[in-house]
């Protein structure tokens, strides 16, 4: 475990609970932040453990605040304790939320109206973890001997420009923002996020906030694998070289491991560079993704593929994207069909069933059918739209322009049934086939509706 921050002079708040600390050691392991805080003597935690249940410790999740040993604010969110210790007046939490470091060192020499002045902070990075990037622009480099320049240029090839257009704002002086996919010189397995741009195409870090999440998930369906943000760098300064800030917020979790990306989207092919997959897609369809999650709540869609991908087995994998499908079928059903309408008034539909019904029961032994089944599907005969599952997932298919081939209708009509209620298919080689079917299924309904018209990579081809 790894001495993260030595800090003093904080407290431990949530709610009315306030519990002041002088001294406290922050510790790092696998990615997440753990707190070992030495109350301050006044105040005697045996008699808080005392107080009644509202006021437990362990069912809480606390924010702190402090400083740490060379005077720069530390805060954190999401704070749970794990144990306590009145004899050593000692409390130990772990952080399920995040560490925000804040160097004030500059504040002493700063008049106080300039810090009382509202500032708006700007975002410059963000690092992210879980992301296979293939970079697509050079940087080209100059060598010099004892003051002269040498022939030739050397290039490599070690970013990505890209941009995003986002119109839901009403806060940003624009909606045009640049960015910039590097390699982290800290951590090779990690990817840094620069915001680049002048006013007035400048990314504010409150506008960023509303539109992180959708960013992470479609950015995520382009990696074909679960991305997470380990650390958003803003504040009143900082450096490009160090990728750093006077202001950085750290996210406590243990690191993201993917072991496969569905590669569905070509981000990584080198057939695919001239394409900008992720610069396109940024700037053409991310507005209609976030109109579309607002409805559709395409995250989670997405969050089960992504888990579905790293699952431990294939008929898993299956089942997953199954109740994905399923999910999206319903919602899209849903909203399309908020107000019912009968091929046949209700009370006109009710007399035709009482003539209907005793011809069916009549003839149910003689043809072997189950005549309760049958008798209760009459109202959907008689609806423009069927409730079935069947018919919400063929609907689903048409509302994203995709025409159901054999394959498709085999997966609807029958192994639907088969993975959702046996668990079970036959062959191997059908999971496999199928659950491929289903994940090009899944993303090209997501792609199509948000108006996505780059290249696919369709795995099937693999299994031949």
């Amino acid at each position: 475990m790894k001495e993260a921050y030595r800090i003093k002079k904080g407290r431990i708040f949530y709610e009315k609970i306030n519990i002041p600390f002088d001294f406290g050691l922050v510790f790092l392991e696998n990615g997440i932040y753990f707190f070992d805080f030495y109350v301050s003597e006044n105040y005697n935690l045996t008699e808080h453990m005392k107080k009644n249940a509202e006021e437990d410790l362990f069912y809480k999740s606390f924010e702190m605040e402090c400083l740490t040993e060379d005077n720069n604010k530390l805060t954190s969110f999401g704070l749970s304790t794990t144990q306590i210790a009145p004899a050593q007046s000692k409390l130990s939490m772990t952080c399920f939320g995040g560490v925000i470091y804040e160097d004030i060192s500059f504040d002493s020499l700063t008049p106080e109206e300039e810090l009382e002045k509202e500032f708006r902070e700007p975002i410059y990075f963000i690092e992210l973890e879980g992301f296979k990037l293939q970079f697509l622009d050079l940087t080209e480099i100059e060598h010099h001997r004892r003051g002269v320049k040498l022939d030739g240029l050397h290039s490599k090839r070690d970013h990505t420009d890209a941009q995003i257009i986002y119109n839901g704002s009403k806060n940003s002086p624009c909606n045009f923002f640049g960015l910039t996919f590097l390699q982290n010189p800290k951590n090779d397995k990690n990817i840094i996020v620069e915001f680049t741009g002048d006013y007035p195409n400048i990314l504010f870090y409150d506008v960023f906030n509303e539109f992180k999440v959708d960013f992470i998930h479609l950015l995520s369906l382009l990696n074909g694998a679960d991305i997470r943000i380990r650390k958003e760098f803003i504040g009143k300064h900082y450096s490009v070289g160090a990728y750093t800030s006077q202001k950085h917020i750290t996210y406590s979790f243990e690191p993201v491991i993917n072991e496969r990306y569905s590669q569905y989207v070509p981000i990584n092919s080198p057939f695919h560079k001239t394409e900008r997959i992720i610069s396109k897609t940024f700037s053409m369809c991310f507005d209609k993704f976030i109109e579309l999650n607002k409805t559709l709540d395409l995250n989670t869609i997405i969050f089960y593929l992504n888990g579905a991908e790293n699952a431990s087995s294939i008929i898993e994998q299956l089942f997953t994207k199954m109740i994905a499908f399923e999910r999206l079928a319903t919602i899209n059903y849903n909203l399309a069909s908020k107000e019912v309408k009968y091929l046949v008034l209700p009370d006109q539909l009710e007399v035709i069933k009482k003539e209907i019904s005793p011809i069916l029961e009549k003839y149910s032994n003689s043809y072997k059918f189950n005549f309760g089944t049958v008798n209760s599907r009459l109202d959907n005969l008689f609806k423009e739209k069927s409730g079935r599952t069947e018919d919400k997932l063929y609907f689903l298919l048409k509302t994203a322009s995709i025409e159901p081939d054999e394959e498709t209708k085999t997966l609807i009509d029958k192994i639907r049934h088969i993975v959702i209620h046996e668990g079970k298919l036959e062959s191997l080689n059908d999971v496999v086939k199928y659950c491929f079917l289903l994940d090009k299924l899944l993303r090209d309904i997501i792609l199509n509706l948000m108006g996505y018209d780059g290249s696919r990579n369709d795995r099937r081809n693999w299994f031949i």
